[in-house]
């Protein structure tokens, strides 16, 4: 009898606690005028960036232009994977979600090498179009779409208690903390050995955000996220600029959940600005194509 007692106090404890971590999960958000901005920044961001490069490899601009270009463009992933984390909350439907974004992938893919990864010195080689060995990068959306297929597999493992195999509630919470940190490594692995932009850093990311999210100083272990990746890209001194910039973004987009408007409604020009990134990528192809013929 005792013992029974003592497993039904156990399953409340433990119930308790899920109670309380889905409770911090949701006490914070966006809005829908703060997810748009954010979107609008991370997308001029991730242009400026891709610009810069494009123009810097023609020599149609300066080696300060092109860094300030970079600069700038260092905005883009850190506001992205925050959005994806916000968007793992609140989407209606993250299978539908995950899909699109394993179709914009495969969709970005040619206007991405052709934009970005291909030398131009490749470019109609012997009377090929491109040299292949220089298609070993994949687009951002790849480490994106690993970044939320992993955040449903270790949001599912949260859910299991491990109830049916494991007793105590110390050991579910240890097998249940290692099997979500044995996720995440394995899909940094996966991100890293395809050689997806950004590669295992961009994936870590994500799952910072993700843990950060469900701390109590949620915002300063967002600052934490951002601060080991940015610096893990370079190791450069200026990008204390997009640092700071980025953390101040996201610091003053989030709000309570007693605050109106928190879970963002998804309006027409959201998928509009999906589809911009292999479109922008498209035109970028076309104009270093033009260029090298001319």
């Amino acid at each position: 009898m005792g013992k029974a007692k003592r497993l039904r106090a156990e399953r409340k404890a433990f119930a308790i606690e899920q109670a309380k971590t889905a409770e911090q999960t949701i006490e914070h958000g966006i809005s829908t005028r703060q997810y748009y901005i954010i979107k609008y920044i991370a997308v001029i961001s991730m242009l400026i960036d891709h610009l810069g490069r494009v123009l810097y490899e023609q020599s149609l601009i300066s080696d300060t232009d092109f860094m300030a270009m970079f600069l700038m463009g260092r905005l883009a992933f850190p506001l992205f994977a925050f959005e994806l984390v916000e968007c793992f909350y609140f989407t209606k439907s993250r299978k539908k979600h995950l899909l699109e974004l394993g179709v914009l992938a495969l969709l970005s893919e040619a206007p991405f090498d052709f934009a970005l990864t291909v030398d131009r010195s490749h470019l109609f080689r012997y009377g090929d179009i491109i040299d292949y060995s220089c298609l070993n990068v994949q687009n951002t959306c790849y480490t994106l779409f690993l970044s939320f297929l992993m955040l449903i597999i270790v949001n599912k493992l949260e859910e299991t208690n491990f109830k049916k195999w494991y007793k105590g509630n110390k050991i579910r919470r240890f097998v249940s903390r290692l099997s979500r940190l044995i996720v995440c490594v394995l899909f940094m692995l996966i991100c890293q050995s395809i050689n997806a932009d950004y590669r295992a850093m961009g994936v870590l990311l994500v799952g910072f955000l993700y843990f950060a999210r469900r701390r109590k100083y949620y915002k300063f272990w967002q600052v934490v996220g951002i601060i080991i990746f940015l610096y893990s890209i370079s190791n450069s001194k200026l990008l204390i600029i997009p640092t700071i910039a980025v953390s101040v973004l996201i610091i003053i987009s989030q709000r309570k959940k007693n605050q109106e408007n928190q879970q963002y409604k998804v309006k027409r020009i959201d998928k509009a600005l999906r589809y911009f990134y292999p479109i922008h990528l498209l035109v970028l192809a076309l104009f270093r194509f033009v260029h090298f013929v001319i």
